[in-house]
């Protein structure tokens, strides 16, 4: 008998991301935790490889360079 697997596939936007952080600090911190759960979740699924460019998005995304809130939320990930 052949067994057929399904594969999922999910996309993770990292601008949306970045921008729904930014939305959850500004009107609605009950969220904070549940959106770095997303990224979180996502970082232990991206390939090893494609880390830094990850990291590289980010940092140079606007409201990352320009919301020290935002840049220790996210950096907080890597540690």
């Amino acid at each position: 008998m052949l067994r057929v697997e399904e594969i999922t596939s999910v996309r993770f936007r990292l601008g949306d991301f970045v921008e729904d952080l930014n939305n959850s600090l500004l009107d609605n911190p009950s969220r904070i935790d549940d959106v770095m759960q997303t990224y979180k979740d996502f970082l232990t699924r991206v390939d090893d490889d494609l880390l830094p460019e990850v990291k590289n998005y980010l940092e140079s995304h606007y409201l990352y360079s320009q919301n020290k809130r935002i840049e220790s939320f996210i950096s907080a990930c890597y540690k």
